[in-house]
């Protein structure tokens, strides 16, 4: 596992980032669990893409490269695929 930076208070920003009003205090332990879940999450996405063959989206800017996505209707399911993940995920937290 790499070494986590200790940036100032790094929940409340992934808090403030998600859009969330409470931080949930999170042990070392907790932490390092969390570290070591988004590591593997990680290592799957490139795995995927890797096997997919594709490249990683680095910003917002690589969403709007010609044919990135065949049609609206592609478009319009991928962003409603995306906003229910982070629904879940925000639901599970």
């Amino acid at each position: 596992m790499r070494e986590r930076s200790h940036q100032p208070d790094p929940p409340r920003r992934l808090a403030a980032a998600l859009g969330w009003e409470q931080v949930p205090e999170l042990s070392d332990d907790e932490l390092r669990e969390l570290d070591e879940e988004f590591e593997a999450a990680q290592a799957e996405a490139r795995r995927l893409a890797d096997q997919q063959q594709v490249a990683q989206i680095r910003s917002a800017d690589g969403l709007t490269q010609p044919r990135m996505f065949d049609s609206d209707q592609e478009l319009n399911e991928f962003l409603a695929d995306l906003r229910a993940q982070r629904r879940e995920g925000a639901a599970d937290a």
